[in-house]
């Protein structure tokens, strides 16, 4: 499996399937967030949480400063998990999201 350090994203292959380039290009290592998804409020405060109780080590990210939807801001992140955790946190975001 290899990882792209652009992107944080994991691909098979020799060139990042995100940006198609092979120059960020390695190895996959444990220590290694991958992108997960994009998350809009208020999913993105309720995955925070539902990491926090299940054990997920993640980070996230803005997305955007911000989106005025019907005059309501609605902020999205982008969260990247340990690649280690990426089914369980897949499992968990299938879960939670419509």
């Amino acid at each position: 499996m290899m990882y792209c350090e652009k992107c944080r994203v994991l691909f098979d292959g020799k060139a990042c399937t995100v940006c198609g380039k092979d120059k960020w290009a390695r190895e996959v290592r444990d220590g290694d967030y991958v992108f997960l998804e994009q998350v809009d409020q208020p999913w993105n405060g309720t995955l925070r949480d539902v990491f926090d109780q299940e054990g997920i080590d993640y980070t996230s990210v803005p997305a955007n400063k911000g989106v005025v939807l019907l005059g309501t801001v609605m902020a999205s992140e982008r969260f990247y998990v340990r690649h280690t955790d990426l089914e369980t946190a897949r499992e968990l975001l299938s879960q939670l999201l419509p």
